[in-house]
């Protein structure tokens, strides 16, 4: 590969640059902005960039936006992408500081529970949580951000869940709808993990060391027993009926006592993260922050 390779060039896209961005957090720590490698997609610019964020690099939470409202956003990360796979909503969420956590580095002291996910983001949560503030999540990230509301000091204002949420059962085994969306996935990770290569359709992760990480990811996922939340929550989901939008409201009910509203999004899961889908997402992310703050005012 020369300095002149261009990525776009090359055959990638603004998801991609989004993915590589986030690869570049996990793998070496170094945050680089998504709209600097869309402005000069070459190599030479990546290198240049991580350069720089390596030295500036500090402990904690990625500053993805800084604004001047009151109330920081805080987002989790999922099983890939790390905390630059946010960008794209934060670059929407216009007057908004919003932070992105940094996921654990693979490894052998890698966490391998829910619980243990949301250990290692509540340090990164505490160095911004002294005042109230919203706790955001997208696909896993979701499920580890109820975990952490829990064992936060300092209980979210709201928690927005992006297309996850916890499964809310009483038994020990998992609902036939979460069993299909999780089962096909752990399956081709398991295989990646293995060696083997994933088919062109297929998400991240890349490499072999990183569908292990994933696979330990979603099978804390499937152990995972939430308990309830008393925080306002809500859920945001790709392509739900209105039918199964009341239907799912009613099931979660129960695991979130302070109240639950569930939203349905066109588009995918994936396609929840792209320029389009992050701009109805900041939109909807604002307007429930705004509806709760009224409601608190008239209590």
């Amino acid at each position: 590969m020369s300095e002149s390779d261009d990525f776009v060039g090359l055959g990638g896209d603004s998801l991609g640059l989004v993915h590589l961005a986030g690869r570049v957090q996990e793998r070496l720590g170094a945050s680089v902005p998504v709209r600097a490698l869309a402005a000069d997609p070459t190599f030479a610019n990546l290198v240049r960039r991580v350069l720089e964020a390596s030295k500036a690099t500090a402990s904690g939470p990625v500053l993805l936006r800084q604004g001047e409202r009151t109330l920081p956003v805080c987002f989790v990360p999922a099983l890939t992408g790390g905390p630059m796979a946010y960008l794209p909503i934060a670059d929407q969420l216009d007057g908004w500081t919003c932070y992105g956590f940094a996921p654990p580095r693979p490894g052998p002291r890698r966490p391998r529970t829910v619980a243990e996910y949301a250990e290692h983001y509540r340090g990164e949560l505490a160095a911004v949580a002294d005042r109230p503030y919203v706790l955001a999540g997208w696909s896993m990230g979701a499920i580890v951000a109820h975990e952490l509301a829990h064992r936060a000091e300092r209980s979210p204002a709201l928690l927005f869940c992006i297309d996850g949420h916890p499964a809310w059962q009483r038994a020990t085994a998992l609902s036939p709808a979460h069993l299909a969306a999780v089962l096909p996935q752990l399956r081709a990770w398991a295989w990646a993990a293995r060696g083997h290569a994933l088919e062109r359709r297929s998400r991240p992760p890349g490499n072999q060391g990183e569908a292990r990480a994933a696979v330990a990811g979603l099978l804390a996922l499937l152990r995972y027993r939430a308990r309830p939340l008393e925080v306002p929550t809500v859920i945001l989901r790709a392509n739900l009926s209105s039918r199964g939008r009341h239907r799912l409201q009613r099931r979660l009910a129960g695991l979130y006592p302070e109240g639950v509203d569930v939203l349905g999004m066109e588009g995918g899961h994936w396609g929840l993260l792209t320029e389009a889908g992050a701009t109805r997402i900041a939109a909807l992310l604002g307007a429930a922050v705004l509806e709760q703050r009224v409601q608190e005012k008239n209590r």
